[in-house]
């Protein structure tokens, strides 16, 4: 659940100023490899500060991964949906390189990296369980994006700049490096993302497949909760807890994995579909006001 948050937060950042960030896998991915790196070739540390290098560490590496396609879109015009694509391909392979080279562990046979320090860890708040104390950074990261979306100078330009480009200009904003500075906290957010799941998941390695499809489910779920960031926690649970309890009803219950992805389908579709007829009535709505109104002045 706190990926999805994550992941969710930072798609809202993004599209807040207009642009699609469809890598934060990608920057997911980079993010839980910074971690990781530091995690096993830094140096040892108290336990506390040795979580907040492995946290920063990973959120650098996001915010730098999403800044090579924010200053190709500020420089060169580049599309940042397809340049945000192609980088995550590259944090793929480049995932599949470190766990099958420098960090790959000579006792195991998988493509995974040396078990993590156990001060590189987040402490469990319940044994055995995977809800560790990672939950109120995550918390902490969606009460920060509110406000900073909604009760800062920067969050008023970002909005201002996305939805009205010109009239931005034109009221002093800096519309480039605004936007820029919102792909880069997107990417920020994305990286530390794959930290939760690296120093905060179940294992204490990280993997090939670490990653999973968590970057793209994260952007549905932000699509799910309408681009609020309080709305994407219950969206969040709601795509967490279908996805753990399909794993245990495949099992138990003999049901196909296929049957979670496809309520998840369901639940985007009656989304987007009542969003359409939302509209639709506002429409009507408004249209019929606007009738009444001329009737009254034509009596008038």
């Amino acid at each position: 659940m706190s990926p999805l948050i994550l992941i969710a937060l930072g798609w809202i950042v993004a599209f807040r100023g207009a642009k699609v960030n469809l890598g934060l896998q990608g920057q997911m991915i980079v993010g839980g490899i910074a971690a990781a790196y530091i995690a096993l070739e830094g140096p040892s540390l108290p336990p506390a500060l040795a979580l907040i290098v492995a946290t920063l560490a990973g959120m650098t590496a996001g915010a730098l991964f999403a800044a090579i396609a924010a200053v190709l879109w500020a420089k060169r015009g580049v599309n940042e949906i397809v340049s945000t694509l192609m980088l995550t391909f590259i944090a793929q392979q480049v995932l599949l390189w470190i766990v099958r080279g420098p960090l790959h562990d000579l006792s195991s046979s998988a493509f995974q990296s040396r078990p993590l320090p156990s001060e590189y860890r987040w402490p469990a708040l319940v044994d055995r369980t995977p809800f560790t104390a990672e939950v109120f950074l995550t918390v902490a990261a969606v009460a920060i994006i509110v406000f900073v979306l909604n009760r800062t100078v920067f969050g008023y330009k970002l909005r201002l700049a996305g939805e009205n480009p010109t009239s931005a200009r034109h009221a002093g904003v800096q519309t480039v490096q605004t936007i820029v500075a919102s792909f880069v906290l997107s990417g920020a957010l994305a990286g530390l993302g794959g930290t939760a799941l690296v120093i905060g998941g179940e294992r204490n390695v990280l993997s090939g497949g670490f990653a999973g499809n968590i970057g793209f489910t994260g952007i549905v779920v932000a699509l799910v909760a309408r681009n609020s960031p309080v709305g994407c926690v219950a969206a969040a649970a709601l795509f967490a807890i279908l996805d753990t309890g399909g794993s245990v009803m495949q099992v138990r219950a003999d049901v196909p994995s296929e049957m979670i992805f496809i309520t998840q389908g369901i639940i985007v579709v009656l989304v987007a579909t009542s969003v359409i007829l939302t509209r639709r009535l506002e429409t009507r709505a408004a249209s019929r006001r606007g009738a009444a109104e001329q009737e009254d002045a034509a009596v008038r």
